[in-house]
């Protein structure tokens, strides 16, 4: 199994990092997507979550069904099956210019009833 040590979290991070300036010395488009493995064990070592059992959702917060989505700027793009069965957004932010992560945390409103 692999260590999730936050020393092998930055490690990848900065990985990343690099892989992102090559894309844009390159001109290969906007930044490569963020492996959503990376940041689902990233945002639940940062919050103390657990890991999910099940697709629905990517982490347990007591009861609360959390799904976590991160994209490289704060206009970027994700998506999202609205019809999951999870309680709450976590939407990570990776700000690479500043070393800098955002974390907002989105309820899921109930479906409108008709």
């Amino acid at each position: 199994m692999c260590d999730l040590s936050d020393e092998n979290l930055l490690k990848y991070y900065h990985c990343y990092k690099q892989l992102v300036r090559l894309h844009q010395e390159f001109e290969f488009g906007n930044n490569p997507p963020i492996p959503e493995v990376f940041s689902e064990k990233l945002c639940r070592s940062i919050c103390n979550f657990l890991p999910s059992h099940t697709r629905d959702y990517d982490a347990l917060n007591n009861n609360e069904k959390i799904e976590i989505k991160a994209t490289g700027t704060d206009r970027g793009t994700t998506s999202i099956n609205l019809t999951s069965e999870f309680d709450t957004v976590y939407w990570l932010v990776f700000d690479l210019d500043n070393d800098n992560l955002n974390i907002t945390i989105i309820p899921k409103k109930p479906a409108c009833k008709k």
